[in-house]
C-alpha cells in the first residue's frame, strides 16, 4: 500500500494561521494526498499525527511523507524517522519552504 501524506505542524494554538498556510500550500501541490496536522512541540514524540504516521509505517504502509521543512516533522531524530519510513520503501520529501520553518 503506497500513500502520500502531507504532514503539517505548528508549536502552539497561537500559530493556527501558520498551520492553515502549510495545509493550503501542501494541498495545492499534492491535492490527492492525505493531510495530517499537529499542534505541539517538535520535541514531543507523542503528537497524535506523528504517531499515526509511525503506526502506519509499522503496519507496513509505504508512505511518502511531505513536509514544508524538516523541523515540522521533528526537532531531533529526523534521521531515525526517515530510516523507519524507508524500511517499507517510503521516503520523506522536504520542500524547504523558509516561511514555514518557524
Amino acid at each position: 500500500r503506497c500513500y502520500t501524506v502531507c504532514y503539517c505542524r505548528v508549536s502552539s494554538t497561537k500559530q493556527r494561521d501558520d498551520l492553515a498556510r502549510q495545509v493550503a500550500y501542501l494541498h495545492s501541490l499534492f491535492p490527492e494526498a492525505e493531510i495530517i496536522k499537529d499542534i505541539g512541540s517538535g520535541l514531543n514524540y507523542n503528537r497524535k499525527g506523528l504517531r499515526t504516521i509511525l503506526e502506519r509505517v509499522v503496519s507496513g504502509d509505504q508512505l511518502t511523507v511531505v513536509v514544508t521543512c524538516r523541523d515540522r516533522l521533528t526537532r531531533f531524530g529526523f534521521e531515525l524517522i526517515e530510516y523507519l519510513v524507508g524500511l517499507n520503501g517510503g521516503k520523506i520529501l522536504v520542500l524547504d519552504q523558509p516561511e514555514s520553518c518557524l
